[in-house]
């Protein structure tokens, strides 16, 4: 069995090892071109990029499949073609140039959440259930048949970054034991329900501002699904300061308490500060527990380090 594989990120550059490892032939590795990074807007290679060069495998890089990609692709005689968050759509034309067709790894339970970035639009709707699905790719946004679907719980407290190598070490598991039947023909296909249809589309940075006038539970959803991009953060009128961990407050007693505590008041926040920790007042009465901030232009740190260098007005109780 001898495979092309796309992708571009982290995760992806993970699944190409793993397969790899496992005895995978890799003829071709297909990857978005070197981008500038950082503030220096230094030219670097994409993580699978580096990948394919630490393994040696062929590597072509394209963020449009052209002419010389096609070649690349025909050249291999691959009889499958492996995508994993390559970010590059890929044409009916292209679709036929492998055999076996091109299947494509997918960080939810299709047909929901179809689109870049399904998982953090799992962590913002706060579901309980999530999963991946293998799929073959057809001329549609993520609509092919599926071939493969594992499920999992979302963990309480995780964030899109543990949510994302979970449902990458799963996919692996299923990609190597699909493999084999999906070059011998004997994967069964079976077409999505029309049922439950949900789309994921990038998300913009504002989507992650933390709101007061929402409850802890959405500005928590918030925090976990903006780590570790592009970050939650409070916007204080006078800087923004970004929410790397936060914990929303379930004790009644506790949110009591708080609600009893003289009040410190920040641009339009409310919060208070008890024993050695510091809590956002949002609405319903609800509270939330900051845990690690990063301000502006500066490390990682404990939110009340941050908390105890601020100015602030006493608003009462």
């Amino acid at each position: 069995m001898r495979i092309i594989f796309a992708g571009t990120p982290q995760n992806a550059a993970q699944t190409l090892k793993a397969l790899h490892d496992a005895g995978v032939e890799v003829g071709l590795v297909l990857t978005r071109t070197d981008s500038k990074v950082g503030r220096k807007g230094i030219l670097t290679q994409s993580p699978v990029s580096a990948m394919a060069s630490q393994l040696q495998l062929k590597v072509h890089k394209a963020d449009k499949i052209g002419s010389d990609a096609i070649t690349a692709i025909l050249e291999t005689k691959a009889d499958l073609a492996v995508v994993v968050a390559y970010g590059v759509i890929l044409q009916q034309p292209v679709i036929e140039l492998v055999p076996r067709g091109w299947f494509n790894v997918h960080y939810s339970l299709l047909p929901a959440y179809r689109g870049a970035a399904p998982v953090q639009h799992t962590l913002l709707n706060r579901d309980d259930l999530t999963g991946i699905s293998i799929f073959k790719i057809d001329s549609g946004l993520d609509t092919g048949a599926l071939v493969a679907q594992v499920a999992t719980k979302v963990e309480r407290g995780e964030n899109a970054g543990d949510l994302l190598r979970r449902l990458t070490w799963l996919s692996e598991s299923a990609l190597l034991e699909v493999l084999p039947r999906i070059t011998s023909e004997l994967v069964e296909l079976m077409p999505q329900s029309g049922e439950g249809v949900s789309l994921a589309p990038k998300l913009e940075r504002i989507r992650f501002k933390l709101d007061s006038s929402e409850t802890a539970q959405v500005n928590d959803a918030r925090v976990l699904a903006g780590n570790p991009e592009p970050m939650a953060y409070l916007d204080l009128k006078s800087h923004e300061v970004a929410i790397c961990e936060s914990n929303r407050v379930d004790s009644i007693e506790l949110a009591n308490e708080l609600s009893s505590l003289p009040k410190l008041l920040i641009g339009s926040h409310i919060f208070v500060k008890r024993a050695k920790s510091v809590y956002l007042e949002c609405a319903q009465g609800t509270w939330l527990q900051l845990v690690e901030v990063q301000p502006a232009s500066k490390r990682v740190m404990s939110a009340m380090d941050w908390f105890n260098g601020l100015k602030f007005e006493s608003s009462g109780k």
